[in-house]
């Protein structure tokens, strides 16, 4: 819940804060993404001509590094990982850094992102009896903020 909070650039307060939760909701666990730093590593590729002149090229690649401490990310057999076939096998298991031991995931919220007027409001709109408009009044009589302290229950 302190990760959300700080996602909205919401800032620190020493005011309680509760949150409303669902046991089915609990039991479901929650959504998370792979996580990984894109490195590009250029090589020049030289191809050899019968007629003694060589060409080159140079072929990009983008390997998964750690986000934290910027080490490559090896497979099995020590081969530098490409950044989408990590990407595309790590929705298996939620993996760490071999080197730092940082988690290469993180938690996501299911939905798109929006602030927190929306988020209250529809919340609001979540109790019986309270519709948009009700919500609506609510919120610009009292503001966003206010539901967040338990003063208003009194």
């Amino acid at each position: 819940m302190l990760a959300i909070r700080a996602s909205q650039c919401e800032p620190q307060s020493d005011q309680a804060e509760f949150y409303v939760i669902g046991r089915v909701r609990m039991r479901m666990g929650f959504d998370w993404v792979p996580v990984i730093h894109r490195r590009k590593c250029h090589r020049r590729i030289f191809t050899e001509r019968g007629d003694l002149e060589s060409q080159s090229f140079v072929q990009t690649a983008e390997y998964a590094a750690c986000p934290d401490c910027g080490a490559m990310l090896t497979d099995a057999e020590g081969v530098w990982m490409a950044a989408d076939s990590f990407l595309a096998g790590a929705n298996e298991k939620r993996a760490a850094c071999p080197h730092c031991g940082t988690r290469l995931w993180t938690l996501k919220r299911p939905g798109a992102v929006r602030d927190r007027q929306a988020t209250v409001k529809d919340a609001l709109c979540q109790l019986p009896t309270i519709g948009p408009k009700t919500a609506d009044k609510l919120m610009a009589r009292f503001g966003a903020d206010t539901f967040r302290t338990p003063d208003l229950v009194n």
